[in-house]
């Protein structure tokens, strides 16, 4: 997978707008969010066997999914300092 844009898929569609795909390697049913970049669609299994062969990973995510992923550290932080923890 050399110089190719990789998107990790999930095994497990969390929102209604997810899409179903098939891994590019194993044929796996996997979904993404529909805003992804361009590129092979991959299971996280045959990452993680592809991680492991010495290959060199550039790894990006979209600014969109950037502002999720910042929302839901701060509702969990909001969360914990409520419950005093």
């Amino acid at each position: 997978m050399e110089d190719e844009s990789v998107v990790v898929c999930g095994p497990t569609s969390y929102f209604g707008d997810d899409v179903k795909t098939k891994c590019a390697l194993c044929g796996a049913e996997v979904f993404h969010r529909p805003h992804v970049p361009d590129g092979k669609r991959v299971c996280c299994a045959c990452v993680v066997k592809e991680m492991g062969s010495g290959t060199q990973w550039a790894i990006a995510i979209t600014a969109e999914a950037a502002r999720a992923a910042i929302e839901y550290l701060r509702a969990e932080r909001a969360n914990r300092t409520e419950a005093g923890n």
